[in-house]
């Protein structure tokens, strides 16, 4: 089916050590899975590579001095979420950012 196409894990992934990405995913090397046929040729001034494939394709990256949670990975974590421990952390840890950003919009300004 295309569920499991989409969630079939089909290479490697290395993470930087001590890397946020690699805490969430409690390791430097996991896997993945692949729909894309595209990747990134060349980072911006901001984005810093934290993961890659074996075949050295740019899989993960974070925004250099970011106020929150500002990361990008190529695969697809929310397609199996409910079975991968991995893809289940990082969209917690997501959601969470998302939540603390939401609470921080809604707290009243100080006053001037």
């Amino acid at each position: 089916t295309s569920l499991t196409i989409r969630t079939a894990k089909a290479h490697g992934v290395r993470l930087v050590p001590g890397s946020l990405l690699a805490d969430i995913a409690g390791g430097t090397d996991i896997p993945v899975n692949s729909l894309h046929n595209q990747g990134v040729a060349r980072l911006a001034p901001r984005l810093v590579a934290e993961g890659w494939a074996p075949d050295g394709t740019v899989e993960a990256v974070r925004v250099r001095d970011a106020i929150g949670f500002a990361y990008g990975v190529q695969w697809h974590p929310e397609y199996d979420w409910e079975r991968d421990d991995i893809s289940r952390r990082l969209l917690e840890r997501f959601g969470l950012a998302a939540e603390s950003w939401a609470a921080r919009r809604r707290m009243p300004q100080a006053a001037e």
